[in-house]
């Protein structure tokens, strides 16, 4: 593997705390090159599994993501916008569990799909 490309690994998985204050101070960096309009970073320490940040590259707007499997494929759903003061990690935690209750098995494996996409916002 050559050090460009260690680089651009370690980059893909860089991660930030699950805490309100990373969150705030938190700006992906967009590369000039890429077409993105959103980028997404993980959690070091969320708990929540598959619960990711999503920055949007022209409003800098941050939304809770989470990825889950469904029927073998690959799906999300939106949980919320960032907003410092109003919809934090406290509440996130508090969406995403009562979703995963109702829509996972004792095992944690995803029984019913929500049908929300994030492009729907």
């Amino acid at each position: 593997m050559t050090k460009s490309k260690l680089g651009d690994k370690l980059e893909a998985e860089a991660s930030i705390k699950f805490t309100d204050y990373a969150i705030k101070n938190f700006e992906y960096d967009f590369k000039p090159e890429s077409k993105s309009k959103r980028d997404s970073v993980r959690f070091s320490n969320s708990g929540l599994k598959g619960v990711k940040l999503f920055q949007y590259r022209k409003t800098k707007s941050k939304f809770f993501m989470q990825q889950f499997w469904f029927n073998n494929k690959p799906d999300y759903w939106t949980v919320g916008e960032f907003r410092p003061g109003v919809y934090g990690v406290n509440e996130c935690r508090k969406d995403v569990n009562e979703i995963m209750d109702d829509h996972t098995n004792s095992e944690g494996l995803w029984i019913k799909n929500l049908g929300l996409k994030f492009d729907e916002l």
